[in-house]
């Protein structure tokens, strides 16, 4: 593979052979193309590249990367590879011909990204299907490309990493909106599933805080503020000694007030 690649003007190549070190090299964000092995020292590799992707390792989320699978994959293992966000797969053994040809598709393009809640990495939806176009796609940065033209990758990169915090920034925002809006409309009901709601609102915590924690600095002080508050109203109530009705009022009342502070902040963001 090192051949190949110096074949194809790569002239900076270091071969990385621990997990640790692999992890450490992600996250300080030394490479602008990464070639994974699936499996490292037996550990599995796409937690890594998901964690990239999120924004949970590394100082961006755009390094090119190639994953290459064990013998015999699967479909539902080569799906699940793709659901971590790397930018092509190749299943071993492989030719040097199809892992030129990786890379050669690489340096001549790459697709947009979705930045969603569930799923950050390039868009492989086929561009006929009817329900295509709902997700925004973000112009994620070639950095071969751009490089390769002499031109500034740093300005490229900084460019798409306000774009993602903004796009994960909305998501969640729309993500949260829906759980207390879920919650508040199943407090209302005639009987109230006690142990339903109350899952609705360990999500909304837990997206709550990966939200504060991947885009810190890009939400707004009212929506943080929110969020916290109902961090803490929940770990109040789970120290509290109510009856299952006052539970129910109290996450009724809990979700509706959330709602009341979130809107009119999520509006006044829309309206910028």
């Amino acid at each position: 593979m090192r051949d190949v690649l110096r074949e194809l003007g790569f002239n900076e190549i270091t071969q990385i052979g621990t997990f640790d070190a692999v992890q450490e090299a992600i996250g300080a964000g030394e490479y602008d193309l990464l070639i994974l092995g699936e499996v490292i020292e037996g550990r599995s590799s796409l937690p890594l590249i998901r964690s990239l992707r999120t924004g949970e390792l590394g100082p961006h989320p755009f390094p090119l990367v190639l994953l290459m699978l064990q013998p015999g994959a699967t479909t539902d293992m080569i799906r699940e590879a793709i659901n971590v966000g790397p930018d092509d797969v190749l299943i071993m053994p492989f030719a040097n011909a199809d892992f030129k040809q990786r890379i050669a598709r690489m340096a001549e393009g790459r697709k947009p990204f979705i930045v969603s809640y569930q799923y950050i990495g390039p868009d492989r939806r086929k561009q006929d299907r009817i329900d295509a176009s709902p997700t925004p796609v973000l112009m994620a940065p070639n950095p071969i490309v751009i490089k390769g033209r002499g031109e500034d990758y740093s300005a490229a990169l900084k460019q798409a990493t306000d774009s993602y915090h903004g796009r994960l920034s909305d998501t969640g925002n729309r993500m949260i909106l829906s759980l207390l809006q879920e919650g508040a409309s199943l407090c209302r009901v005639t009987q109230p599933d006690l142990a339903h709601i109350e899952r609705v609102a360990v999500q909304v915590v837990e997206v709550g805080m990966k939200l504060n924690e991947r885009v810190v600095g890009q939400i707004g002080d009212r929506v943080r503020s929110g969020i916290q508050s109902f961090v803490n109203a929940m770990g109040a109530l789970r120290s509290a000694n109510h009856t299952q009705r006052e539970r129910v009022a109290a996450l009724g009342q809990l979700f509706q007030g959330c709602l009341d502070t979130l809107v009119p902040a999520r509006l006044e963001v829309d309206e910028r």
